[in-house]
């Protein structure tokens, strides 16, 4: 030992001796070690002591893995959990060889003496760990992670549990209350057998006469009519009656409009499902052109009585020079190919996400039967949109698939009655009320959002090195994230959810096989 020790402590130095070169741990006190390292060490031992320079230098300088060797060595010198000895890992043999560690009873490893756990302590850990190498690592693997998670979604693999995804949040929002600017008059099966199953021009003008009677603001007779010549003859005012037509398709001809209502007052009952999987209707087909001869109008029967009962109280429809919606003051936005969890969408014609109200509390409805036999109050109607049409599922255009099938208390298809009330209660709500519409980030606002949780997977796999500890923050970290993105969603916000929880586990995954190979080797 140095001289400046032998003449300023004899015996303890002795004792320090011992201390360094034999195992006397449970004769060195703390106090005594702390006495000693804080005169002499840190004044002549750190330039003489050729010992703790040796052990320094294996530590650091000879060190096969700079990070490997000092992580297990901090992980032995904390003691949570007994690090066992392995003759084949060269991370552990070194260790020994410095002799700052050495093998117990049980071929359990820990640190040799007070003295050396005094000297490498926490702070010169920190000091010397190859933090900025380690966290380059994890940023590398991170962006490989997220290219390879965004790839994998390019190719359409994530996509079907994505839309189950955004359906389960869809299902899950609180009910709003039932749009009052809308009245449903549904034609049931019941209503169908009193009229034999067949509903007579004179059953559909006397019902559209009685209508009128109650002074709605519009009318949408969502029923087929295409030879129905005398259609509302009687009404006073025909202009505020909207009717359909169906357009043609692969193996499909199409159902004319009636042919006394003009073009202006008629909507395509034309709806877009998803794919031949679920076949789920979760956008609105707004407008779309024509190549048929007599339904040949662009707008859609939902957007059609939207834009008329708007029209009434003075808001205009337009499009932007970018070819975008405006009806009044608001925008909707075209729905892109690659939108929220979509990717390579057939976005034709002009389409928006659906946001669906509750099927419980979407509007206020009454039957066929109650209205002809005037059993209804007349306040329902005033100044209202009725929208008509028949709920029975074996007459067209019969019903949908939609995210509230899977709900136990709803019927597996809804009524195309309900889909294009849907469609004009948005578009009035969203006008009048400022209902929000969903939005969805650009693609490298998305790839910033899954990288970062993918970077926070690398580090939280880079701070916690106990596996069931590991597990259980990020347990919490994607409950985290569950909880973000269902928060964003109720704000109609659609933020990749599955994306970001599977770059976060990967992540954190391949960083600790990096470890655990690197402490292998």
């Amino acid at each position: 030992m140095g001289t400046e020790l032998d003449r300023g402590h004899p015996y303890l130095t002795q004792r320090l001796c011992r201390a360094i070169t034999e195992q006397d741990n449970n004769n060195w006190s703390q106090a005594e070690v702390d006495h000693v390292v804080n005169s002499t060490f840190f004044g002549a031992m750190s330039k003489q002591d050729n010992n703790l320079q040796f052990v320094r230098d294996m530590l650091t300088k000879r060190a096969p893995d700079l990070f490997a060797v000092l992580t297990t060595y901090s992980e032995i010198r904390r003691g949570k959990r007994i690090v066992l000895d392995e003759e084949q890992s060269l991370v552990k043999s070194h260790l020994k060889l410095s002799g700052i560690i050495v093998r117990r009873e049980h071929a359990s490893l820990c640190v040799r003496n007070l003295i050396y756990r005094k000297v490498f302590d926490d702070r010169w850990l920190k000091e010397h760990l190859p933090v900025k190498l380690k966290m380059l690592t994890v940023v590398i693997t991170s962006i490989a992670v997220t290219f390879l998670t965004l790839s994998i979604r390019e190719l359409q693999w994530l996509q079907p549990w994505e839309l189950r995804v955004y359906d389960q949040m869809l299902r899950s929002r609180p009910s709003e209350a039932p749009d009052r600017r809308i009245l449903l008059v549904k034609i049931t099966d019941e209503d169908l057998k009193r009229e034999k199953w067949l509903l007579s021009d004179r059953t559909i003008n006397q019902l559209l006469k009685k209508i009128e009677s109650y002074q709605p603001r519009i009318v949408g007779l969502y029923l087929f009519r295409p030879e129905d010549n005398n259609l509302a003859a009687n009404l006073q005012n025909q202009d505020n009656l909207v009717t359909t037509c169906l357009f043609s398709s692969l193996g499909r001809d199409e159902i004319p409009p009636p042919p006394n209502v003009p073009i202006d007052n008629v909507g395509f009952s034309d709806v877009v499902a998803d794919n031949e999987n679920d076949q789920i209707l979760r956008r609105s087909l707004l407008f779309a052109n024509s190549t048929d001869k007599k339904c040949t109008t662009s707008f859609a029967f939902g957007a059609q009585i939207a834009i008329n009962y708007l029209a009434k109280q003075g808001i205009e429809y337009d499009f932007t020079k970018k070819g975008d919606f405006l009806l009044g003051k608001t925008l909707f936005p075209r729905l892109q190919p690659n939108s929220g969890g979509y990717r390579y969408l057939d976005a034709d014609g002009y389409q928006i996400l659906l946001n669906y109200r509750h099927p419980n509390s979407l509007a206020d409805q009454v039957t066929l039967t109650d209205v002809l036999n005037g059993r209804v109050n007349p306040s329902l109607f005033k100044d209202r949109l009725v929208i008509i049409g028949t709920t029975a599922a074996n007459l067209p255009p019969g019903g949908f698939y939609t995210p509230y099938s899977a709900l136990q208390d709803q019927p597996a298809r809804m009524p195309a009655l309900f889909i294009h009330a849907q469609i004009a209660s948005q578009l009035i709500s969203t006008v009048l009320d400022g209902r929000p519409l969903f939005w969805y980030w650009p693609d490298w606002a998305e790839f910033t959002w899954v990288w970062g949780w993918s970077l926070l997977g690398g580090i939280l796999a880079w701070r916690w090195q106990n596996p069931l500890l590991l597990l259980v923050v990020v347990g919490i970290t994607l409950f985290g994230l569950v909880v973000i993105c269902v928060a964003l969603f109720l704000q109609a916000g659609w933020v990749p959810l599955v994306p970001s929880a599977l770059a976060l586990v990967v992540t954190s995954g391949s960083v600790v096989s990096q470890r655990t190979i690197s402490e292998t080797q």
